[in-house]
């Protein structure tokens, strides 16, 4: 199911094995619109992507905060995480 596009960019580059990274996330809708961004860390030893912010640039409906989660969810279990945080 396609939730939207969630157009990942790591900050700063690393070097060797990634153990944690941070990422800034755009959140574009599926009109080619940006909508948002999200704040993510991978924290690959405790298996947790920690979002600790999602920021709005125009109010979110129901169906795009859904969708936003959603593509979370996927992007936690594409990077071999077991949770969401």
């Amino acid at each position: 199911m396609d939730h939207g596009i969630l157009s990942l960019r790591t900050t700063p580059p690393h070097e060797g094995p990634l153990r944690r990274c941070h990422a800034s996330l755009r959140v574009i809708h599926l009109d080619d619109r940006l909508v948002g961004k999200v704040d993510a860390i991978a924290n690959r030893k405790a298996s947790v992507l920690r979002v600790p912010a999602i920021d709005e640039d125009v109010k979110f409906t129901h169906a795009m905060t859904k969708a936003v989660h959603a593509e979370l969810d996927d992007l936690a279990s594409w990077l071999g995480l077991r949770e969401r945080a």
